[in-house]
């Protein structure tokens, strides 16, 4: 997926939660726009400390963009993205 799409659900305000979908089957939920960071070929997707604020990971997954297939919002507003 190109990062601009995913640049764009990241930085999208008011946010909307988000789940990545990866070619192996896989898929992380993203529920606020700290919990995935960008580099130049791959993505950091975090996971919370549970009941603490985002910004306290508990575990992360660097994920390569090219293995990155789809975009689903989580929200009541359905919509898609991908390649």
């Amino acid at each position: 997926m190109r990062r601009n799409e995913i640049l764009d659900a990241i930085q999208t305000r008011p946010f909307r939660p988000f789940r990545v979908l990866v070619s192996d089957g896989t898929a992380y939920e993203v529920n606020h726009p700290e919990l995935m960071h960008l580099m130049r070929s791959s993505a950091l997707i975090c996971t919370p400390l549970k009941d603490q604020p985002p910004a306290v990971i508990d575990r992360y997954n660097q994920v390569d963009l090219l293995h990155i297939t789809q975009i689903e919002y989580t929200d009541s507003q359905a919509s898609a993205s991908s390649e």
